[in-house]
């Protein structure tokens, strides 16, 4: 959070993957502009995102800008 310049009014950090009985707070609505994984396969896209870097066991998957 500290990397990402936070409090930031324009970035948003959620969570994509909860326990069923915290799945009531997620935002049905988000679209993220990045993904950062460390469960993820080798999956070519989340959420339509691109796979732009592997890491080795973490995964940016984003639109290369």
């Amino acid at each position: 959070w500290g990397t990402l310049r936070a409090p930031d009014k324009e970035m948003r950090i959620e969570s994509l993957l909860s326990y069923p009985e915290l799945e009531k707070y997620l935002d049905p609505s988000f679209k993220p502009c990045a993904v950062i994984c460390t469960i993820c396969d080798a999956q070519s896209k989340i959420l339509g995102l691109p796979l732009l870097g592997d890491y080795g066991l973490v995964k940016l998957y984003m639109e290369d800008t």
